[in-house]
Formats: structure tokens, C-alpha cells, sequence
């Protein structure tokens, strides 16, 4: 397929050319409730649920606010297919929360997955946890702010 800007007067696009194309936001969902206590077994904060009718290329981004550690403590914010307990593991971010030198006592966190996904139905989810203690998911810091999870194609794999 030619590139953008590279087209030539009386070529055709074709559909398989056309199915090459990015798809966009196929999924999005985003979440104001606050999440207390998660701790070392976690917590789903948001999740959706695409439907693949071919192997695609998928940018998967989530963000949340994760504040009130009780100690010292790494957050997590992970992107998983399926629930926290049961799913796979997609992407990892980790970030220093506490009251000690050097610690965040809040921290907007943002995690970004890009892959081939299969065709098929994905449940994918936003979630947190901690190695150790507790942290809280602020989901609406002066009533402008949320978790949110969204998933966009970005071509054929």
C-alpha cells in the first residue's frame, strides 16, 4: 500500500488495502468511583471488552491516580486480559507512593500495551494492587479527573 502523500492520480485503493487501515477507538470506558484499600491481591478499576473479527495491532492505554499509601510502597497499574485474579498480564507500571524521602504521596499513572491481538473476544482491564500495604484509586481529584481505559487500533497486524 502506498503511504500517505505518496498516492499518484488514478490509482485505486483496494480492500485489502482498506482493511490495512487504522480502525480508531474500537473501546473506551472510564470510571469517577474511588477505590480503597487496594492492596497486594489488587483491584479491577475499569474494564471492556473487544471483538477481533481479524488479527490486529492494538495500542491498549489506561491511567488512574493512585494516592494514600499507607507505608513506604510501590503501586501498580496494570493492564490485564481478563480480571486481576484470573487474567494475563499485560503491561506493568510501578510507581513509589508513601510518606518517606524520595516517596509520591500521589501520582497520576499512565500504562500503555501495544501487541498484535488475535482475532477473538478480548477482556481487557485496568487494575491496580501494591507490594505491600494499601493505596487508594482516586477516580475524581476536584471533580475533573477519572480512570479510564481506552483501546485503539492501529492496523493490521
Amino acid at each position: 500500500m502506498a503511504v500517505p502523500g505518496t498516492f499518484t492520480s488514478g490509482q485505486v485503493l483496494t480492500a485489502a488495502e482498506m482493511n490495512d487501515l487504522p480502525g480508531g477507538v474500537l473501546a473506551s470506558a472510564k470510571s469517577t468511583a474511588d477505590f480503597t484499600g487496594i492492596g497486594t491481591s489488587g483491584t479491577d478499576i475499569v474494564n471492556v471488552s473487544v471483538t477481533l473479527s481479524a488479527s490486529r495491532q492494538l495500542k491498549v492505554t489506561g491511567f488512574a491516580n493512585l494516592d494514600q499509601a499507607s507505608t513506604n510502597l510501590y503501586g501498580r497499574l496494570r493492564i490485564m486480559d481478563g480480571p486481576i485474579a484470573t487474567g494475563n498480564l499485560l503491561q506493568d507500571a510501578n510507581v513509589a507512593l508513601g510518606t518517606g524521602s524520595g516517596y509520591a504521596d500521589a501520582l497520576h499513572v499512565v500504562v500503555i500495551h501495544f501487541a498484535t491481538f488475535a482475532a477473538g473476544t478480548h477482556d481487557l482491564y485496568l487494575a491496580s494492587l501494591t507490594n505491600t500495604g494499601t493505596i487508594r484509586a482516586n477516580g475524581n481529584i476536584g471533580g475533573v479527573s477519572y480512570h479510564g481505559i481506552i483501546v485503539e487500533d492501529v492496523g493490521a497486524a
